[in-house]
């Protein structure tokens, strides 16, 4: 009841699941089509006209040797496909080494068709046998992804080392084999290749990135050497990319929602919502970044700031979505921003602060690398932080809580330290622009009502964060401003109090000015057309509207951010800001 409560007041809730398909079910299924269970017209063709019906109705392998030495002018093409598709049916109903073989060898026979050079029998990319070979190749590739997954000796695999260290990819699973609930759109691409999951965990920490479990979309590529052996290597498709054929580029298949939504999956796990409300994450009260791709300085970042009583899950559709289209996907990277939202906006303000900058500057290249720009998303009290994060303080914050300016306070050095660091702060660097959906920057009137009263039972206090307050506010009682010492002798403000506009650090809070040269782009519900003022029944128009920037207003209640307008809106935006050329994709390798 309180988290349903908490949901229904301020943050909107969003569940993500995620089923597995059985394993027949997988490697018969390319590029969302049953294959058949026999072999295709063409391939009984050849066979007749080699009259070898005898040689292949006992053994699969038998059969595409045959196929391969028969003695006959038929074109080597046209045997290629042939043989590949008796491999294939043969790999798929056998299990162990010999399901393994019968595919590999189906994937060098369709890799020969796709980029070996003179192939006499080879017509273009829209002949019946090309597109037979491109999905064989596909199948084939799928079905030993499968093998690794079920036994990760059953052939050689690595990946990208640029993007991923291959010690840290614990294992791979196959994107058709996860069928994310929960997400409105699938964003798939088809092309050459088998899309899957890598799935592992990183064992260092960077900056505020944690030791933590990753789900990455990656692109499985069957390679094959100079020697003729095959290996399968796994690349990072949060890019768009294609390898070179004998029929032109062909873009590398992807499919981003199955690993977004593994991704989310362990990340709500490890720390809902309800234990973000009760307390801190992992105990000691910092906000932490989370990553669905490598870190790639070559793409914009944007960070995504989740609401009272939320998670990053509330940005699963909106993800997603963007991720889908490849313009937002070949130039940005989504990290997903987490706190304990029990705890005041100022406190979580500077532990966002801190972990942003601590997390940029330990992740970077090296020290003379330029750090990519960023742009901070920011729904309901998100968007209030998003705003205070690119906001300069002066003494505005200080003079609501405090009567003497710091260097007057009477007090022990590291208190008003501490309390100078909580009200006294500069705009975050590097960050263009910010996107505020539903902030209530003056405060909602339901953190006053009675369902408001309801939750802060079940909020976690903040506990020590606030200890020096209490001190200075003990020892010196004049020098701290009377409208908030009760409340600073009793611990100091939950973040539903932050959120009241009655609440004087709030109100002084609401008047300050973002920093020059940062965008602001608002985005505002209208739950009712006919009473505007109203705003999303939640946050009031009057305060969620910023007086600098573009505002956007959208059809709906408090939960924004899941809403296809909002999206819509968000890739306007983050189109915006690219140059009106765009790159073109990035080659990948082809061996």
């Amino acid at each position: 009841m309180p988290a349903l409560a908490a949901c229904l007041l301020v943050a909107g809730c969003q569940t993500l699941g995620l089923d597995r398909d059985d394993r027949m079910t997988v490697s018969t299924r390319i590029d969302g089509l049953r294959l058949p269970a026999r072999p295709w017209a063409t391939t009984r063709e050849v066979i007749s006209m080699l009259g070898l019906e005898e040689a292949c109705s006992s053994s699969g392998p038998i059969c595409a040797d045959a196929i391969l030495d028969a003695s006959d002018p038929m074109r080597p093409g046209v045997r290629l496909i042939a043989a590949a598709d008796v491999l294939f049916l043969h790999g798929r109903a056998a299990t162990g080494d010999a399901r393994t073989q019968a595919l590999t060898r189906c994937g060098i026979l369709t890799h020969r068709y796709l980029f070996g050079p003179n192939l006499p029998g080879r017509f273009g990319p829209l002949d019946a046998r090309s597109q037979m070979a491109l999905r064989l190749h596909n199948a084939c590739t799928s079905g030993l992804v499968q093998d690794v997954v079920d036994r990760p000796q059953a052939i050689a695999w690595r990946v990208d080392e640029r993007r991923f260290p291959r010690s840290a990819v614990e294992r791979l699973e196959l994107a058709a084999a996860l069928r994310p609930k929960g997400l409105r759109t699938r964003q798939i691409k088809d092309g050459i290749g088998a899309p899957a999951v890598a799935f592992g965990r990183t064992e260092e920490a960077v900056g505020a990135f944690p030791a933590q479990p990753f789900a990455l979309p990656v692109t499985v590529q069957l390679v094959v050497d100079a020697e003729g052996n095959a290996s399968l290597l796994a690349t990072d498709a949060s890019r768009e990319a294609s390898v070179a054929t004998v029929f032109g580029d062909i873009p590398l298949a992807r499919d981003l929602s199955a690993a977004y939504a593994s991704a989310a999956i362990a990340f709500e796990e490890e720390l809902d919502m309800w234990r973000l409300l009760r307390g801190a994450p992992d105990g000691d009260g910092e906000p932490q970044i989370r990553l669905l791709a490598p870190i790639d300085y070559h793409k914009d970042v944007v960070l995504l700031v989740h609401g009272f009583a939320s998670s990053p899950m509330t940005w699963a559709n909106m993800v997603n979505e963007l991720l889908g289209d490849p313009r937002i996907s070949d130039r940005y990277q989504f990290w997903l921003a987490r706190y304990p939202t029990g705890l005041p906006f100022l406190v979580n303000r500077q532990g966002l602060a801190r972990t942003i900058t601590d997390f940029r500057e330990r992740g970077r290249l090296s020290p003379y690398h330029p750090q990519p720009p960023m742009v901070i998303v920011g729904h309901s009290m998100g968007g209030v932080l998003t705003r205070l994060l690119v906001t300069e303080s002066g003494t505005a914050l200080w003079d609501a809580a405090f009567t003497v300016p710091p260097d007057a306070l009477q007090a022990d050095a590291a208190d008003i330290e501490a309390a100078r660091g909580l009200f006294m702060f500069e705009p975050l660097e590097g960050v263009d622009d910010v996107v505020l959906i539903a902030a209530p920057h003056r405060g909602s009137l339901m953190a006053e009502g009675m369902m408001a009263r309801l939750v802060r039972r079940f909020i976690g206090g903040p506990r020590d964060v606030l200890d020096y307050l209490v001190r200075m506010t003990l020892g010196h009682p004049g020098q701290v401003q009377p409208e908030v010492r009760d409340n600073y002798l009793a611990g100091g403000p939950d973040s539903l109090a932050t959120l009241s506009p009655a609440q004087p650090v709030s109100r002084a809070a609401s008047e300050l000015p973002t920093a020059p040269g940062v965008g602001v782009h608002s985005i505002i519900g209208i739950l009712d057309p006919e009473d505007a003022a109203r705003g999303d029944g939640v946050v009031s128009l009057q305060s969620a509207s910023w007086p600098d920037g573009a505002e956007y207003r959208v059809r709906g209640g408090h939960d924004l951010q899941t809403l296809p307008e909002t999206i819509t809106v968000l890739k306007r935006i983050l189109l915006a800001r690219l140059p009106v050329s765009q790159p073109t994709p990035q080659p990948a390798t082809a061996e």
